[in-house]
């Protein structure tokens, strides 16, 4: 009998340490299947209402066990001929595939569309640390010039607290265009409130002057977020696309969101009044249970 004991618990310990982490799911209420772009943070170059035929634009969501496979639909930017943005316009056949390595996310975009063929920001790598919390992210993007043989480099870079919320992010960009050669810093910091939700981030953006070498603050860039609910985040497994990067910081959802800049002259002096100032706010959805719905 006591042979019999000391093998059953020798088959449920070799099979607790067998199991891969990965195959444990994922919370239902974190595995969002689908949400509008509307609810997300799109670049200014964007409009998330509508797409073609004034429908909103659904993003789906395909996962492998308890990882993100692939996500379908993205929005296409139109150029013109001196490089500016003129136009955007959502694609559902336009994917993101997801391909996974020990503390490693690579995420390609492609096209199952033939009459798409230059796609906007193509690759991106991001790496992990050993707990899984992204620690910095590279991304190969169209440059200002519209030439699609120009990629800027994107490289950000992650702090954490002991809390394992973010605290500072680094972005340096390289423009590789035939005809410019700047780079671009941004160092920005994350503010949470008392529930861990995130409050503010504040960043201060700047470019590197080659004559002097040396960097020149020209923006400070003040972000806030507010009017949270009470409903658990379906977006904290979202921290790899831009679009969601931010909601994905908090516990719950933000509601109200600001954004103003202010402009440093050529003296080093800030600005006290905002060069811009824009806000969004979003009305939610809920179920039964109290769960917010993104999508469907």
């Amino acid at each position: 009998m006591d042979i019999l004991k000391k093998f059953i618990l020798l088959f449920v310990a070799v099979s607790l340490l067998s199991c891969d982490k990965d195959d444990v799911p994922l919370n239902d209420n974190l595995k969002l299947e689908s949400y509008y772009a509307l609810y997300m943070d799109y670049g200014p170059n964007i409009d998330p209402l509508y797409g073609y035929g004034g429908y909103y634009p659904l993003v789906q969501l395909e996962y492998s066990k308890n990882k993100l496979a692939q996500r379908k639909g993205d929005f296409l930017l139109s150029f013109n001929s001196l490089g500016y943005v003129f136009n955007s316009s959502f694609h559902e056949d336009i994917v993101d595939e997801l391909s996974y390595s020990k503390n490693k996310i690579i995420i390609e975009k492609k096209s199952y569309n033939p009459s798409i063929d230059r796609l906007y920001n193509r690759l991106r790598t991001i790496d992990l640390s050993n707990d899984g919390h992204m620690i910095k992210k590279t991304i190969l993007e169209l440059g200002a010039s519209g030439n699609f043989s120009d990629k800027d480099t994107v490289t950000i870079q992650y702090t954490y607290n002991q809390n394992k919320l973010l605290t500072k992010a680094y972005l340096t960009k390289k423009i590789n265009s035939s005809t410019i050669g700047r780079r671009f810093y941004d160092n920005s910091l994350y503010y949470y409130n008392q529930k861990d939700n995130l409050d503010s981030i504040i960043t201060i953006r700047q470019t590197y002057e080659d004559i002097d070498k040396k960097l020149i603050p020209i923006q400070k860039i003040v972000e806030v977020f507010s009017n949270y609910d009470n409903a658990s985040n379906p977006t904290k497994n979202l921290f790899m696309f831009d679009e969601t990067f931010k909601r994905s910081l908090s516990k719950n959802n933000y509601a109200s969101y600001t954004n103003s800049v202010y402009t440093y002259s050529n003296d080093g002096v800030l600005s006290s009044t905002p060069s811009s100032l824009s806000s969004k706010n979003w009305t939610y959805a809920y179920d039964e249970e109290g769960n917010i719905r993104l999508g469907l």
